[in-house]
């Protein structure tokens, strides 16, 4: 590719934690948790997961991958 076709987009960080829902799932996971399994009908597995997923995502703590095109 000619140089002056090289791809000149930059990474643009996000800021997930900023966000209204972030705070509001953050702020209100373990709560919900905790009703829910002192009703006996906690939420299941696969909705937990989700949502600690969801407040991980886009954190770079996390982990993150870098892609460079040719």
């Amino acid at each position: 590719m000619p140089e002056d076709e090289q791809c000149e987009e930059r990474y643009t960080p996000r800021s997930p934690e900023q966000t209204l829902l972030h705070r509001v799932v953050r702020e209100q996971l373990e709560p919900f948790l905790a009703r829910a399994r002192a009703r006996e009908r906690p939420a299941p597995y696969f909705v937990e997961q989700e949502l600690r997923a969801f407040l991980r995502c886009g954190i770079l703590a996390h982990g993150f991958l870098r892609l460079h095109c040719d």
